[in-house]
């Protein structure tokens, strides 16, 4: 079982379907910055292991490199959260950097996407 199969379980027992909830309350940002590392992969943009474990902040400016792929990044995230994200998250201020990013999510309330 890899960590965001553990990462899903716990949000699964949450059982916050279909509610507004505080992203903060189903994800630590240690787990949102491995979500978005997640996502960015996806939209084909990739960090080494270490990077990854490294507090580091990243320029997401730098990674993603047109609207296009912002979108597909955006589409990701939301897959892999599980949460219906709003339209303030593709504001270019709120995807500087993946801190930043982490920072955004945090704060926000989201509709958590059903399974069914």
């Amino acid at each position: 079982m890899n960590s965001l199969d553990k990462i899903i379980m716990t949000v699964d027992k949450k059982e916050i379907d279909g509610q507004k909830s505080k992203i903060s309350d189903v994800f630590s940002k240690k787990e949102l910055r491995n979500i978005i590392f997640l996502s960015l992969e996806e939209t084909g943009v990739f960090f080494s292991d270490t990077d990854k474990e490294l507090d580091q902040d990243v320029d997401l400016n730098e990674c993603l490199f047109d609207s296009i792929q912002s979108i597909r990044f955006i589409v990701a995230l939301e897959q892999n959260l599980s949460f219906e994200l709003s339209d303030e998250i593709l504001l270019k201020e709120n995807l500087k950097t993946i801190n930043t990013l982490v920072e955004v999510l945090t704060s926000m309330n989201a509709n958590r996407i059903s399974d069914s």
